[in-house]
């Protein structure tokens, strides 16, 4: 197959609110945003980046990590795409993360359609097509060049992986009659991500960006930076590069669980790839949440990422608990960015997932969820993250008193799903509102803004109650008075000491 479509210079790349970009384009403009797409695509592009930024240049350690700058970055990051443009084709002899080797192993049943592209797996050939975006359609190389880029840690575990292709390790014996999902995507429900975010692309590269002396020091084996695959493929799941990369930082952002090879009829060739331990066997994903009991913060499309700010940071404010899920990827390097941006952004996302009998998909309500949030610099300190965290548990009573009140009005059986529509409403409206929070939360601001806000929020409990519950007969007034939320006590505020420190 003739070299074709080469990622760094052809535009593949989705961006929010913009056209798709390269590789190139990403290092040279530092006007680009953000990245596009779904929320797993978006993580999958970003790990990839930062796996070529981890290459191109690894700081030693903090001061080198400052020195160098998003500006500094960026530069080294083109260089080395210049120089190794030649690992990037998504078609040729030696394709972008594919396996040429799986034509010769494979048959016609191995190979298949891609699919619909935003969810990181294969169609089921009994999916009910409900929308136009769900039915298969020839896909643009741009389109399956995110789909490969996805497939690498987020794949969903399951049975529509090649049946026929045997292991390319010999006498490898880790592959079963299911896929192991990838490591990153999460086992029977999908895990949250989340990373900080900067101003601007290169910002959150940059800000994103582990020193060796972290690498050393957080995980046995993340020190020794192994050749990115695109330079250097495994032969199979297990020969020695395989062995030697699945235990190196690299393969946290480009795992390869899956070997993927595209073929001249615009088909794919799907297999089960590298094979990871779960979280509890000791797996490390530093965009991972993981608590002092190795569970993980999920993708619940129930739950907003923002209501979880206050577990993603606690332990970097050295609260300890099983509420608090410490991310490596925020808790490393919050405080750095606070000392060089005036802003930290923390970006939270993923995709909800369900898993029966070995296999995964996406059905009824799972959904991408995602949100971010931006912190003034001079805000975060251990005073604000009490408050902070103070004030998160006193908005879940409200929307429990809200729940209770809901269900306590309609008094019958089966009413269950009008207090859970009220609680989702209550925390839907409260999000427009979270910007505020965090910054009446901050030593300096006024007291009375904290107050403000609590006042906001109770009217919100008000109205949705109101709104749920009608009024119009005698028999729902009563009822509605009876069981009117009953506002909690007011928080006490402290008033400033003056000059004199009266």
């Amino acid at each position: 197959m003739l070299n074709r479509f080469n990622l760094v210079r052809e535009k593949w790349i989705p961006i929010a609110g913009g056209s798709r970009v390269s590789l190139m384009d990403i290092f040279t403009d530092p006007s680009i945003g953000h990245v596009g797409g779904t929320a797993v695509q978006k993580l999958a592009i970003l790990k990839l980046l930062l796996a070529i930024a981890q290459t191109a240049n690894i700081p030693c350690d903090e001061h080198d990590w400052e020195k160098l700058q998003p500006t500094g970055l960026a530069t080294a990051c083109k260089e080395y795409l210049e120089m190794h443009e030649e690992c990037f084709w998504l078609y040729g002899t030696t394709p972008f993360l594919q396996f040429p080797r799986l034509h010769d192993l494979a048959d016609k049943t191995d190979i298949t359609s891609i699919g619909a592209t935003y969810i990181p797996d294969l169609q089921s050939s009994n999916d009910t097509i409900l929308f136009q975006s769900q039915t298969s359609r020839p896909q643009t190389d741009a389109e399956k060049a995110v789909f490969l880029v996805t497939l690498m840690n987020y794949a969903l575990g399951g049975k529509r992986t090649a049946k026929k292709i045997p292991p390319l390790t010999k006498e490898y014996a880790g592959k079963g009659s299911t896929s192991k999902p990838g490591p990153s995507i999460g086992n029977y429900t999908g895990y949250l991500n989340s990373h900080l975010l900067g101003q601007s692309l290169w910002e959150t590269i940059w800000v994103n960006l582990f020193t060796q002396e972290e690498l050393n020091t957080i995980q046995n084996g993340w020190g020794n930076l192994e050749q990115p695959p695109w330079e250097k493929m495994p032969q199979g799941e297990d020969d020695e590069i395989a062995r030697k990369y699945k235990t190196s930082y690299l393969a946290t952002l480009c795992a390869l669980s899956r070997f993927v090879l595209f073929t001249d009829e615009g088909g794919i060739i799907y297999a089960e790839g590298i094979q990871y331990p779960t979280i509890k066997e000791g797996w490390i994903d530093p965009f991972l949440s993981i608590n002092s009991e190795q569970k993980t913060l999920y993708a619940d499309v129930n739950k907003r990422p923002w209501r979880s700010l206050p577990a993603l940071l606690g332990t970097a404010f050295n609260a300890s608990g099983k509420e608090f899920f410490p991310c490596k990827q925020i808790s490393s390097h919050i405080f750095r960015t606070q000392q060089v941006c005036p802003f930290v952004g923390i970006w939270s996302g993923g995709l909800q997932i369900r898993g029966q009998a070995g296999d995964f998909s996406i059905k009824q309500n799972d959904d991408f969820i995602e949100s971010s949030v931006f912190i003034k610099s001079s805000c975060i300190e251990t005073t604000w993250f009490a408050a902070l965290n103070k004030e998160m548990m006193d908005l879940d009573k409200k929307s429990k008193i809200l729940f209770a009140a809901v269900k306590a009005y309609y008094n019958e059986k089966n009413t269950r799903a009008h207090s859970e529509v009220a609680q989702y409403s209550f925390w839907s409206a409260c999000e427009q509102h979270f910007p505020k929070l965090i910054e009446a939360c901050d030593e300096d601001a006024d007291p009375e803004d904290l107050h403000d806000i609590q006042e906001v929020f109770w009217k919100i409990v008000m109205d949705i109650y109101t709104m749920s519950c009608p009024a119009e007969t005698a028999n729902q007034i009563r009822r509605w008075a009876r069981n009117e939320p009953k506002k909690p006590r007011p928080t006490f505020y402290l008033a400033k000491e003056d000059s004199n420190g009266k």
